[in-house]
């Protein structure tokens, strides 16, 4: 049996949030509003179901995403952790994801979304890359193989200090011409 007046205590003590609160049998936290972690430990002290409006949880020094929600109405916002994969994040979220400056090396198990924002990343690959996206961002990188950025309806592409930002405003423009148009489009943009 889970202690829920512990468990409103801890999140209480570490999360600022909004809306109506609901702890289940099995010490899952969801919420109507929003919410944002506001400890500096390295995983979540709650797990939490359902977010409605947008869960926070930047520069918290986080290893892990254990503990957040499956499911965010808005947005889901992580960037500024130590985090190295996307595992145990949401599987859905109603608008964007901002994972940006951590250390994805690929993007497995990102969630559903309309926009995914990921630059300042280590990354190796885009697999994982959620299909239908609107605006996919990330850092132009000469090794990466970016032609799977092309599934998304318009490209975000920044340039990472110190390498030839003409080279990465060229790709911008490649990218965004054939972004959207399928295996169609990236054939062309090969």
């Amino acid at each position: 049996m889970v202690d829920k007046d512990q468990i409103q205590q801890t999140l209480k003590q570490y999360f600022a949030y909004h809306g109506d609160v609901h702890i289940d049998d099995q010490g899952i936290v969801s919420t109507t509003g929003d919410a944002q972690f506001t400890g500096g430990q390295k995983q979540l002290p709650v797990h939490f179901g359902e977010v409605g409006g947008t869960f926070k949880a930047t520069m918290r020094k986080l290893t892990t995403l254990v503990g957040s929600p499956h499911t965010v109405g808005h947005q889901f916002i992580c960037w500024g952790n130590q985090i190295t994969s996307l595992e145990h994040g949401p599987t859905k979220v109603g608008a964007e994801v901002y994972a940006h400056d951590c250390q994805l090396t690929n993007l497995i198990h990102a969630p559903e979304c309309t926009a995914l924002f990921v630059q300042n990343n280590p990354l190796k690959s885009l697999e994982g890359m959620p299909a239908n996206l609107k605006v996919f961002g990330f850092t132009f990188d000469p090794h990466l193989p970016m032609l799977k950025s092309l599934q998304a309806k318009k490209i975000s592409l920044y340039a990472k200090e110190g390498l030839d930002n003409q080279q990465a405003l060229t790709c911008y423009k490649i990218l965004n011409k054939y972004a959207g148009r399928g295996q169609a489009g990236i054939i062309h943009a090969a």
